[in-house]
């Protein structure tokens, strides 16, 4: 590969990470959201904004981890957000899940930081080292 080729696919790694990180924002926002709606609900159920909220944060320092290239943190990202859709999916009284168009473009975001952290670590490794003078 010349090393014009390994730039551009570094490059686009590196977008495939932004991506990720984005959806990652975008889902503790989300949960978030789900730890305020808990806590400030009818009747407020506290315990479980609790859970909520320690979810975010570690989902806040996932999305940290991914900015920085970790295939662990993508895949755990990518796992949290699954096993929530798929709670959310079976409790769901209709055949679709609350904000399911939602749900999808974060699952495409967090597809893209996990292809992204790959192609990363294979650019890491091809690159030549730079010439010393």
């Amino acid at each position: 590969m010349e090393n014009r080729e390994i730039r551009a696919a570094a490059d686009q790694a590196d977008w495939q990470i932004i991506l990720g990180v984005s959806a990652g924002i975008g889902f503790v926002a989300w949960r978030m959201f789900a730890a305020f709606a808990l806590a400030l609900g009818e009747p407020p159920n506290y315990l479980f904004a609790l859970g909520a909220l320690g979810e975010s944060c570690l989902c806040a320092f996932l999305v940290w981890r991914l900015s920085r290239g970790s295939l662990v943190a993508a895949y755990a990202l990518f796992m949290i957000w699954l096993l929530g859709f798929g709670y959310a999916w079976l409790t769901s009284e209709s055949g679709i899940p609350p904000f399911f168009l939602i749900s999808l473009l974060i699952t495409v975001g967090l597809v893209q930081g996990i292809l992204g952290s790959h192609a990363r670590r294979r650019a890491a490794i091809d690159v030549p080292l730079p010439n010393e003078r």
